[in-house]
């Protein structure tokens, strides 16, 4: 399982904005325009409010949580973040 974790924090005076650092985030994870996959897009803004974006159908998106969050548990040392 590979997660990204850009650091994002405060690198300059600014902190980056939300597409920066997703544009990041993305570069980090697709190798090629030609990669197919499917994709779930978590974001929280400033006020706390979390928002998802998915080509996945809700039960698929309820089981690769549930993946992701064993993984994570599970064998935090065999989980790639970068």
């Amino acid at each position: 399982m590979k997660i990204v974790d850009g650091k994002f924090g405060k690198k300059e005076e600014e902190e980056r904005s939300l597409v920066d650092k997703l544009a990041y985030a993305t570069g980090e994870m697709v190798e090629s325009h030609e990669q197919k996959g499917s994709f779930v897009l978590i974001t929280e803004n400033e006020e706390g409010t979390a928002q998802i974006a998915t080509d996945m159908s809700l039960a698929e998106v309820f089981l690769i949580l549930d993946v992701i969050k064993y993984s994570m548990l599970a064998n935090p040392e065999q989980t790639t973040i970068h």
